[in-house]
């Protein structure tokens, strides 16, 4: 027995997705979300299932996610085995998450999992135009206390980089 193999302390059954080629008494070891057994005679692939008999009789049943198998190290005493990713039978495939993307910019973009075919075009503000305000602001007969907080509302929407620096 490896050094692995005493931790391996429950009894557990292997059934094959379309439900042939089960097979007992295979030792193993259930923990949160990973099933381990040194029984490389069975062929584990992804929706095959264990099953954990429990003390009080009920099964619980696993479904394998990814099989997670392990080449042995014999240096270490470790002979080949599966660590697999599973998940219980009556537990959602996945969890639900939300992801939230702000994106700004003139040519923002977000890209998961694929190319990016897209052409865009980005229109930057001409600063003549909100010079022409300013120039006609000030020969205005406008009071120039009504100039100042006019002046103050231009300047509010002027983008950044057309902005005047005193």
């Amino acid at each position: 027995m490896s050094m692995l193999g005493e931790a391996l302390n429950e009894t557990l059954s292997f059934v094959k997705a379309d439900g042939t080629n089960r097979k007992d008494g295979i030792k193993g070891l259930v923990t949160s979300g990973k099933v381990m057994t040194e029984d490389t005679s069975i062929q584990v692939e992804p929706n095959d299932r264990f099953l954990r008999e429990i003390g009080n009789g009920l099964v619980e049943e696993y479904i394998v996610e990814d099989p997670g198998y392990r080449a042995a190290m014999p240096s270490m005493g470790v002979g080949a085995f599966y660590n697999s990713k599973v998940r219980r039978s009556d537990a959602p495939p996945a969890s639900p998450s939300t992801i939230i993307n702000n994106v700004q910019g003139a040519n923002a973009r977000v890209n998961i999992n694929s190319v990016d075919n897209s052409q865009n075009l980005a229109a930057v503000a001409d600063d003549g135009i909100f010079d022409l305000l300013r120039e006609k602001l000030s020969e205005s007969d406008v009071p120039k206390p009504d100039q100042a907080s006019i002046q103050t509302a231009i300047e509010g929407w002027i983008p950044a980089e057309c902005r005047m620096t005193p």
